[in-house]
């Protein structure tokens, strides 16, 4: 049987498969039900992120339960396979937090509505949280390890952290620890020097004057410590050590 079905909301139904009988209809309450023109499915064709009857998931998985209503988004903690029938309990849901158990799997309700007006653009934690969870520290430096939103060449994500260097040494190195676990590869090595007291501060680059030795500073650092030598008393200096680096 060929059947054109015209763009728009026209769809068809199989309602005698033994003459195979076909009815258009232009809504349904059942997408199993409803069949295209290439014999799959509504169910099969449902947008990526509507949950499924009867499907395996994974945890972190996040999809939409369309019987829940419209402020929930689902993230899966627990693995397993959704019921072949829709639970009652999507239907009920009133609060971020709750979980749901769907056949053998389990998932967690987020609530996605804004925290206050959309012209703030502040939308709630737990949304943030759900769509990228290691963004939380992002744009914020911090003495704790961060995602920074980069990516290095290879791939792999880049993380930052500063370091609270202390003040500088006197014509030596000083070395303090990064106590960076899995460091890799560091992308970024850099600090900023300020006086202990004072508004000034300027970023500190590794140099070796052609005035002396004594003009030199310099900043390294391996998996464990970060080292700053200078080649004269500097320790009325302070300094911050910001780091960025792949695991």
């Amino acid at each position: 049987m060929t059947e054109n079905i015209v763009t728009g909301k026209k769809y068809r139904i199989l309602t005698d498969a033994t003459q195979d009988i076909w009815d258009r209809i232009s809504f349904w309450t059942k997408a199993s039900d409803v069949y295209y023109d290439d014999n799959s499915s509504a169910e099969d064709n449902r947008p990526i992120g509507i949950l499924k009857r009867g499907t395996a998931y994974v945890v972190g998985t996040v999809a939409y339960e369309i019987t829940a209503p419209s402020w929930v988004m689902l993230k899966c903690t627990t693995a397993g396979t959704t019921a072949a029938s829709t639970p009652s309990t999507y239907k009920t849901i009133s609060a971020s937090g709750t979980v749901i158990t769907d056949g053998t799997a389990k998932f967690t309700v987020y609530d996605i509505r804004p925290t206050t007006t959309l012209s703030t653009n502040a939308y709630s934690v737990p949304t943030v949280s759900l769509l990228n969870s290691e963004i939380s520290n992002f744009a914020h430096y911090s003495t704790s390890e961060y995602f920074t939103g980069k990516y290095w060449i290879n791939g792999k994500k880049i993380f930052g952290k500063v370091i609270d260097f202390g003040a500088l040494p006197n014509s030596n190195i000083k070395s303090v620890n990064h106590n960076i676990s899995g460091l890799s590869f560091v992308t970024l090595l850099s600090a900023i020097v300020y006086p202990s007291s004072g508004t000034q501060s300027w970023q500190m680059l590794n140099f070796a004057s052609s005035v002396g030795v004594e003009q030199t500073m310099r900043i390294f650092c391996n998996t464990t410590q970060v080292t700053i030598g200078t080649g004269t008393d500097r320790t009325n200096l302070k300094a911050h050590v910001f780091m960025e680096y792949t695991k």
